[in-house]
């Protein structure tokens, strides 16, 4: 700053510009580069906003049954990128946690309503009673009947 200021014949003051310009760059890359933390705490506060984002929307979208795809297109991410982010953030896989959240929901409207179980397969995303059944009892270990039945006693 000194040097900039006190007029001097014999200085060159483009060169003096250009080497105080590298200089510049120079310190802005030794910042940048000596908190990576701070890049990687945004990269992943973004990751987790996206992965709620993506929650809720799965939660708000279980009788469409969207796809893998369909979530990735939704959210104007890749498939590869969707499925390594919500896994890093929730510990499971997209399809594991909709499986999850429709097993919750088929748990809660067979304790709470009197809806069929055919009723109860379309309203989460499931093509057919049957189909529901069979996940049903392979996840709960008994058919949706068993589990009203032993629910409401």
């Amino acid at each position: 700053k000194k040097a900039f200021s006190q007029p001097d014949h014999y200085v060159d003051r483009r060169r003096q510009i250009s080497q105080t310009d590298h200089l510049l760059l120079l310190e802005c890359l030794a910042i940048s580069l000596s908190q990576p933390s701070l890049q990687r705490s945004l990269t992943e506060r973004h990751g987790a906003a996206l992965v709620r984002d993506i929650q809720r929307y799965l939660d708000g979208n279980l009788e469409q049954s969207p796809g893998l795809d369909d979530i990735a297109e939704a959210f104007h991410v890749s498939r590869r990128h969707l499925t390594r982010l919500f896994a890093q953030h929730t510990g499971e896989s997209v399809l594991a946690y909709v499986q999850r959240i429709r097993m919750e929901r088929v748990k809660n409207l067979l304790q709470h309503t009197l809806m069929s179980v055919l009723e109860i397969a379309n309203s989460v995303g499931y093509e057919s009673p049957s189909h529901l059944a069979l996940v049903f009892r392979r996840v709960l270990g008994c058919s949706p009947d068993e589990f009203r039945r032993n629910a409401n006693r």
